[in-house]
């Protein structure tokens, strides 16, 4: 359930101004490039796709950093514990790391910094968020800023190369704990329906 929270944070901050590129959940994907006679592994993040089509799932979308682009913004799973369980409902927190790379320049000319942009991210993901199917009563709170120089150890960026994390680039991290019920009387039956294309 933590990939639909992500994804209702994600349409959220799709509706600002300066979101090119968002996503909700992601993993690490190895990808090979070949490079002359040398085979080079890249552990980059891609989106995990919830919404696939039954039978040609979207392509994987990268979020590497690219100066195309305003920002990238996307989420780091770090865990879910159920709080609490009734007849009714069950309460859940998970906790997510928001990542957002930005290109300065590119949105204003006039920014030096990512503290405006930081400001209306955190007021938009932390106003009421609708409820959406089964999933009522959500809740977000900021608990930390990670460092920024954390924010891409799992990744591999060519960093002495394209320079993605020095003026007039940025990036910032927000730590944050999601709270939000699942609704028993609201999770409709599975429907057996024979996959078409096996």
């Amino acid at each position: 359930m933590v990939d639909i929270i992500a994804e209702i944070l994600r349409n959220e901050l799709s509706v600002l101004n300066f979101a090119d590129k968002t996503a909700g959940l992601v993993k690490t994907f190895i990808k090979q490039d070949v490079g002359g006679e040398n085979k080079i592994s890249k552990k980059i993040p891609i989106a995990i796709n919830i919404n696939p089509t039954t039978c040609n799932p979207d392509e994987l979308t990268d979020l590497i950093p690219d100066d195309n682009k305003m920002s990238i913004m996307y989420f780091e799973d770090n865990g879910t514990n159920l709080i609490q369980s009734t007849f009714r409902y069950k309460r859940f927190t998970s906790n997510l790391r928001l990542i957002c790379w930005v290109y300065l320049k590119r949105i204003n000319k006039d920014l030096t910094d990512t503290n405006t942009i930081q400001a209306n991210v955190m007021k938009t993901i932390t106003d009421k968020i609708v409820n959406q199917d089964f999933i009522t009563g959500i809740r977000v709170k900021i608990t930390g800023f990670p460092n920024k120089e954390d924010l891409f150890t799992k990744y591999d960026y060519n960093e002495k190369e394209s320079q993605f994390m020095t003026f007039p680039y940025d990036a910032f991290g927000l730590d944050l704990e999601v709270s939000y019920n699942v609704v028993n009387s609201c999770v409709e039956e599975i429907i057996l329906d024979p996959d078409d294309c096996l």
